[in-house]
């Protein structure tokens, strides 16, 4: 099978011959198999929305090809443009890939049938390592930049026998090399660089013309690698070593109109280990979460503005999508919005909802100017809250009330009412609020077992009642989650009593209905945390403890345990 990225009227030429496959662009590619591929033909003047032909949006795909779909298959370039134009244009380190193995490259008009005959080459797994080490990574293109500065150094040595003339000559290489650093590491300008060329013009200097030592420049050249990788916004890796790193066991859906800036964005995530799975408008997101059955997908971003391709807006912006995903489904996520301008509609979204959306400016993300170092940050916040959620997928609670419910007492499962705390906009503080109670009532109990008394009565709580079930009086969410948040604290007291003071079911059971420890008949004013009692039906100290505790709750109960374990 040929796959071919071309215009459409390429099929005018290839007709319905079985053996050709005509591929459109889109970053969903990530899912085809291109291991029945005999070659993959690709028009370096690709068409595609707002680029242009001599944007050479060819050599992008051949980066995506090879770089995240880690293709071998022998790669066919073609263009209207001949090879040495490219070649010539050295300030494009892509281009340089047309001298190496497995790329071929021919001029366009073509004889389809002649260039079919051709036998071609693919490449294995070491070659393919190194180009993508070499060609689409920073710190490999200044490796690279700088080996062919010591062979053209070198060469001079052979031919220039003045050292005048020889010092003019690996300088005038030096001065060509730097140029190019500044444009393709966008540091032009940066007083950093020029001094580093002014001290390595110093050195050169010295050993060709104070000491003639010929034979050092190389040397000289190679001191001054680290230097120039110094100057690389942080976090700037190469392909060998980002294997070193474990990906996210989960996925990411970035939703925007753009589609080079969603290629941009996917590389972005690749180079992180975090697969990006991209939609371009609110049908495509629905329907990828829709089919998101195992929960995968653990951080949706959502670009602010979406546009169609004629600039008009689409029905459906990303706020909306956001909106829609909270409120309509049932996926744990993290939300995120990209935004270049006000967000008062998001704000006025998030206020209306009680919901959480970490919100990060596109220009600092993924903006021109500072790209990486902006996507750094902001992927270092993706990998924070998808962990959470993920951690959060894998220490579900596995008590029934959670999972399934119980109509008698709750309108929904407490999974879903901890779904929505999880995304309220009040988190930090509820969930500071919750550890504070919970160990105020726990070290009340803990006092009462150890002194051997049940006279004093702990403080008591306002009594809250099951959670949206009375049918006379329709609480609002708020309310809702405010009874739901109660049943965390009873949950964290009973697993300190559990794992910290020993205690058992029973022991506990009295304990957090009435504040003592032994079962006696009521008696007046017991009602000490009886508002707690309930926390049995959303915590099993046989299935729960301590695998399936919240994240939360762990990180607390760890915290319990250096204070009073």
């Amino acid at each position: 099978m040929n796959y071919i990225f071309a215009r459409q009227d390429i099929d005018n030429v290839l007709g319905n011959n079985e053996n050709w496959c005509r591929l459109e662009f889109s970053l969903e590619l990530i899912s085809e198999d291109f291991n029945s591929a005999e070659r993959v033909f690709i028009f370096l003047e690709y068409p595609l929305e707002n680029i242009s032909y001599a944007d050479f949006f060819g050599f992008r795909i051949l980066r995506f090809l090879r770089l995240n779909l880690n293709i071998k298959v022998p790669v066919i370039l073609l263009s209207f443009l001949d090879k040495q134009w490219f070649l010539q244009e050295r300030t494009k380190p892509d281009f340089q890939i047309l001298n190496t193995p497995g790329h071929y490259f021919f001029q366009l008009p073509v004889d389809w049938s002649v260039l079919l005959q051709k036998s071609f080459k693919s490449l294995n797994e070491n070659t393919l390592h190194d180009i993508n080490n070499t060609f689409y990574s920073l710190e490999g293109f200044i490796d690279e930049e700088f080996h062919n500065l010591k062979n053209k150094v070198f060469k001079s040595i052979k031919d220039f026998k003045h050292k005048t003339a020889l010092f003019n000559a690996v300088f005038f290489e030096v001065l060509e090399a730097f140029e190019r650093l500044e444009i393709c590491l966008d540091l032009k300008g940066n007083k950093s660089l020029e001094d580093i060329l002014a001290n390595l013009k110093k050195d050169l200097e010295r050993k060709i013309i104070q000491q003639e030592d010929y034979d050092a420049n190389a040397v000289v050249i190679d001191n001054y690698i680290g230097e120039i990788k110094r100057l690389l916004p942080p976090d700037i890796k190469r392909p060998d070593d980002l294997v070193i790193e474990e990906r996210p066991a989960w996925e990411v859906l970035f939703v925007d109109d753009d589609i080079p800036i969603a290629l941009r964005v996917q590389e972005l995530f690749f180079e992180k280990k975090i697969k990006c799975n991209i939609a371009h408008n609110a049908e495509d997101a629905f329907k990828m979460l829709k089919a998101d059955k195992d929960n995968n997908i653990v951080v949706l971003i959502c670009d602010y503005r979406l546009l169609n391709a004629d600039e008009s807006w689409q029905d459906v912006q990303g706020y909306n999508i956001l909106e829609s995903v909270f409120l309509d489904f049932n996926n744990d996520l993290a939300f995120f919005s990209l935004t270049s301008f006000n967000k008062r509609t998001l704000i006025r979204m998030q206020n209306m909802h009680n919901m959480k959306v970490h919100s990060a400016s596109k220009d600092d993300v993924i903006g021109k100017s500072n790209t990486v170092t902006g996507f750094n940050l902001f992927a270092d916040k993706i990998l924070e809250e998808g962990n959470k959620v993920f951690d959060l997928k894998r220490s579900q609670p596995k008590a029934s009330s959670w999972i399934k419910g119980y109509s008698k007492k709750f309108d929904r499962p407490l999974k879903a009412y901890y779904r929505m705390h999880r995304l309220s906009n009040d988190l930090v503080y509820a969930d500071q609020k919750i550890a504070e109670d919970a160990e105020l009532f726990f070290t009340a109990i803990a006092k009462h077992k150890h002194q051997g008394s049940n006279s004093e009565q702990v403080n008591v709580l306002p009594i809250q009642e099951g959670i949206g079930v009375d049918k006379k009086q329709l609480l609002p969410e708020s309310e809702k989650l405010e009874k739901f948040r109660i049943k965390l604290i009873g949950r964290r007291i009973a697993i300190a009593l559990h794992q910290l003071l020993e205690m058992d079911k029973g022991q506990i059971y009295s304990a957090m209905k009435s504040g003592r420890f032994r079962k006696q008949p009521p008696r007046e004013g017991d009602n000490t945390i009886n508002q707690f009692f309930s926390t049995f039906m959303a915590l099993s100290l046989e299935k729960d403890i301590p695998a399936s505790l919240l994240p939360e709750e762990k990180n607390w109960l760890t915290q319990m345990k250096e204070r009073y374990g």
